[in-house]
């Protein structure tokens, strides 16, 4: 296999970097009510917390090339959590809040489980990326 496919080199053309809420697990993002599925208030309200990182400083142009999403999820249980249960939620709430365009968008995710704090915490850089030849 070629280490370039595991570690390309890019070059960062912008770069976002938000400290959200520990997103809900895909588990429970989602309810259902007879053959009805919804998002459930948990995934609601860290939708809003996305879309208030956002706004925070103005409104700002999404990202429109390819992307590096990564990640730290430290936990505050001492529970054993998944790492990728809580990945999808925060990429579609990062959607839907206006960062970018579609989740296709991200051709590099790295995740790092962070050291357990009080409370939970997700720390998110996103990058919009070029890839060198």
């Amino acid at each position: 296999m070629n280490p370039r496919l595991v570690n390309p080199e890019v070059r960062v053309i912008r770069e976002i970097w938000l400290a959200l809420p520990m997103p809900p697990t895909i588990n429970h993002y989602y309810q259902s009510r007879g053959k009805k599925r919804f998002l459930s208030a948990s995934a609601k309200a860290f939708r809003v917390d996305a879309l208030a990182a956002f706004y925070k400083d103005g409104k700002i142009a999404p990202l429109v090339g390819s992307l590096r999403l990564s990640v730290v999820l430290s936990f505050s249980t001492r529970r054993e959590c998944d790492l990728d249960n809580r990945i999808k939620s925060l990429q579609d709430a990062l959607q839907w809040a206006g960062f970018f365009q579609t989740d296709a968008q991200i051709d590099i995710l790295r995740v790092v489980r962070g050291p357990r704090g009080s409370v939970g915490e997700c720390l998110v850089c996103l990058e919009e990326i070029e890839y060198r030849r």
